[in-house]
């Protein structure tokens, strides 16, 4: 066999692995295809974030927006998302209340996620529930894609076979899938659920919860940290409120009773104090937290989460509070 014979047997046999790799990767897109399309009603959310809530959040103030109506906007962290009952300030009347709350947003983040939103959204009054966890993230979410956020929102439909096919990696979604149809079995008896009702809260059951002790006894392995880049977010969120005429409202969420007297009473007021300065009226209405004990342990799920029951209880309170301004 002469040079030439071996060039060719080689250049044969290059062809064919190639033609294989090929072949491989046409049968995993295709398998890749016809997995979303199978599973399109049950999919996960696109990924802006690691923050599997505030994904799923994005994609249901998408289809929200299409109308073009949020006068009541509620937004935070899970703070938000878990403590607003939204039939109790529809009933001082209050209108359209859309929760734009996720899991883990500090201030910084619900400042971006806020001024992403705001040209899809224009509220008459804009409710921000927070605890002295809120404060401490500063430069947590850096993760976050806030121009896909905004550019996902501004479109009239999305979420389509082709997103899922240009932006998702295969891997992410299968797990994310996975993931969805677990928090689907178990209901709104996990802390994981993103269960939204009408106006996008997840409300955790008051029966049957599955408890984490560690949750539970959580203000014993925390400390009451204020990051001086959330107080300046604090006060940008403010401002922005004021210069859009939109009526701010921050609601200092309840606690369990033990958690306070542990945490340090000082510290807890240090940090109200903080927030007291910058949320000033008019610009701003401060509700200030429940005294401990107010809101009994039947009506939480952690030291800080109320159940659905609590989250009822301390929607009627703030919103008689708000209806007597």
């Amino acid at each position: 066999m002469d040079w030439r014979q071996a060039m060719t047997g080689s250049k044969r046999l290059w062809l064919k692995f190639l033609g294989g790799f090929a072949l491989a990767n046409i049968i995993m897109i295709g398998l890749f295809l016809g997995f979303v399309i199978v599973n399109r009603n049950h999919l996960p959310a696109l990924r802006f974030s690691v923050n599997i809530a505030l994904n799923e959040k994005v994609r249901w103030l998408q289809r929200r927006f299409a109308d073009g109506h949020c006068d009541t906007l509620v937004i935070g962290s899970s703070m938000a998302l878990n403590s607003v009952n939204y039939r109790e300030l529809e009933a001082i009347g209050l209108k359209n209340v859309t929760n734009a709350g996720a899991w883990a947003l500090g201030v910084p983040q619900t400042l971006r996620l806020l001024e992403t939103i705001l040209p899809r959204c224009k509220p008459t009054t804009i409710i921000y529930p927070v605890y002295f966890g809120d404060f401490e993230p500063a430069d947590a979410g850096s993760d976050i894609d806030f121009a896909g956020i905004a550019a996902y929102l501004a479109r009239p439909e999305a979420g389509g076979v082709l997103d899922y096919l240009a932006e998702t990696d295969p891997y992410d979604l299968i797990h994310d899938y996975g993931k969805a149809r677990g928090r689907l079995r178990k209901g709104r008896s996990v802390y994981q659920t993103l269960d939204f009702d009408a106006a996008g809260s997840v409300m955790l059951a008051a029966d049957h919860f599955q408890i984490d002790v560690r949750r539970w006894e959580g203000y014993r392995f925390t400390s009451v940290r204020i990051n001086d880049g959330s107080l300046r977010a604090f006060g940008d969120l403010v401002r922005l409120a004021d210069t859009d005429g939109i009526r701010l409202v921050v609601a200092e969420t309840p606690m369990r009773a033990p958690v306070v007297p542990v945490l340090g009473r000082d510290k807890v007021r240090a940090w109200q104090q903080a927030v007291a300065g910058i949320c000033v009226r008019p610009q701003c209405r401060l509700v200030e937290m429940p005294p401990p004990g107010e809101f009994g342990d039947a009506l939480f799920v952690d030291f800080a989460h109320l159940n659905e029951n609590g989250a009822r209880q301390w929607t009627r309170r703030l919103a008689a509070i708000l209806a007597a301004d």
